[in-house]
């Protein structure tokens, strides 16, 4: 998530004696990050990363999450996950490198870390572009758990409701009907009936698939597609919304029992780091737009794979992509004009992300290769991407083509978006119209015929990748 505000703003009044730093969202610039009074973590093994964090008023989670940065998960072989970010996300750019800057501490790194949670709720992560590349590279990222949410007995837990409905990363459902536990809340007060018929069949959808996964340990594996429609029209508002609630106090019940049983890091700071640094080396590039579905997309889609706790939240994953479904699916795949904050727009950038990647193979350091190089990184259309990966990859068009149908060519990035909308018609749609998607919103790796990264990797690998082959991330790697 990118922030843009005039060149030149900062922080006023803020007195360095002050017993806790400012809420995170007031941050007015990037000479702000981190705030005064922030509390200095460390620095990463490799000398890449400073890590700081936050102490607003009742957030315990802020100072473990930090922490964590600093610390070893299975899959980052025996780096700190902070260096396991950089290093992956570098050997995706070819080997590049951001510039080095001077942190408050007087430290020489590539990035700064500042971990904070909020009064006003969670909002995800976000850097500020009004400072070049060095000011784009401080980093803040909310202190949220591994289930997506502020711990139980933290003074943020009840602050539930995001700065403004459904702005930054996280998703709360149309209308934020997510969140509601009572059927006198106000989001359900003001839904519509279609809205509330939307949220519960996500809901449903995201019970299913993390059953699924407590059952077979598999976060990829989807639930049984469903085959009759339970007719929910037919209930009154007041059903509806109990309905609802219910299923929202289960789903978040599941998360705290998905978060606890899953082995490695729990918190999501790892996770958003890897989104927001991505940002950071798309702007290095000039290859995506921060702020657009290219970049918002390619910055999601690389923290699933590399730090993939973050995709079992419904709010981060799989909610977003079964909203873009039900609005119809719009292609937003070849229009690159929806803005980061865009639920349809991210939802499309990352399924077509995972088509190419998960579906057809092509390796994620190749996807980034080949995306376009714009003046000013101002973007381009996912599809265009596409159209490059097909000189590169002979045999791409004429896969496209077959799923394509109607005598497609599969030369076009009409063509690829045609293709991955029939091959999620035929494979991974429910009777009721929403997907059938798996705990880790990925439905591609379980259907027949999908490549997994093997089929143009040209090299193998080593690192950790958490759910996803380590093929599919790159085809060579050091």
């Amino acid at each position: 998530m990118e922030i843009r505000v005039s060149s030149g703003s900062g922080l006023k009044g803020t007195a360095a004696a002050q017993t806790s730093t400012i809420d995170p969202t007031q941050i007015q610039g990037s000479s702000g990050i981190p705030p005064a009074g922030a509390v200095y973590v460390g620095l990463s093994p490799q000398d890449q990363v400073s890590i700081y964090h936050g102490t607003v008023a009742g957030d315990t989670d802020a100072a473990p999450s930090a922490q964590e940065l600093l610390k070893a998960a299975p899959d980052t072989g025996g780096l700190s996950n902070a260096d396991y970010i950089y290093n992956q996300i570098s050997k995706l750019n070819g080997g590049a490198q951001l510039p080095v800057f001077t942190d408050p501490n007087g430290n020489q790194v590539k990035s700064l870390i500042y971990v904070s949670g909020s009064s006003q709720g969670p909002y995800g992560a976000f850097h500020i572009d009004d400072a070049g590349q060095v000011g784009f590279d401080k980093i803040v990222v909310d202190s949220l758990d591994a289930a997506g949410n502020y711990s139980t007995g933290s003074g943020l837990s009840s602050a539930i409701k995001p700065i403004s409905n459904n702005s930054g990363m996280v998703y709360d459902g149309p209308n934020g009907l997510f969140k509601a536990t009572m059927a006198k809340d106000p989001s359900i007060q003001s839904a519509t009936t279609a809205q509330l018929l939307q949220a519960i069949a996500s809901q449903e959808q995201s019970g299913r698939a993390l059953m699924s996964y407590l059952t077979t340990g598999n976060p990829s594996a989807p639930p049984t597609r469903l085959t009759g429609v339970v007719n929910d029209s037919a209930l009154t508002k007041t059903q509806l919304a109990q309905k609802l609630t219910g299923l929202n106090k289960s789903v978040q019940a599941l998360m705290q029992t998905v978060a606890a049983s899953t082995p490695g890091r729990q918190y999501l700071s790892t996770a958003l780091f890897a989104a927001e640094l991505t940002e950071s080396f798309e702007q290095l590039g000039s290859y995506a737009n921060a702020g657009q579905t290219d970049g918002e997309a390619l910055s999601r889609w690389t923290a699933f794979s590399l730090a993939p706790e973050i995709a079992l939240v419904p709010g981060f994953n799989s909610a977003v992509t079964q909203q873009w479904w039900q609005d119809g699916h719009p292609d937003w795949v070849n229009n690159n004009s929806q803005s980061d904050q865009s639920t349809d727009g991210n939802a499309a950038g990352v399924m077509f992300l995972g088509f190419l990647n998960h579906y057809l193979g092509i390796p994620l350091d190749q996807i980034i290769k080949n995306m376009p190089v714009t003046q000013g990184d101002n973007g381009s259309p996912l599809g265009q991407t596409y159209v490059n990966l097909t000189k590169q990859y002979p045999k791409l068009a004429q896969e496209v083509a077959q799923l394509a149908g109607n005598k497609a060519a599969g030369t076009t990035g009409q063509d690829a978006f045609n293709a991955m909308i029939n091959l999620l018609t035929k494979n991974a749609q429910n009777s009721n119209g929403t997907l059938n998607l798996p705990a880790d919103g990925d439905p591609y790796l379980s259907m027949a015929g999908a490549v997994n990264g093997g089929l143009y990797a040209s090299g193998s690998s080593s690192a950790g990748a958490g759910g996803a082959s380590a093929k599919s991330l790159v085809s060579v790697m050091a």
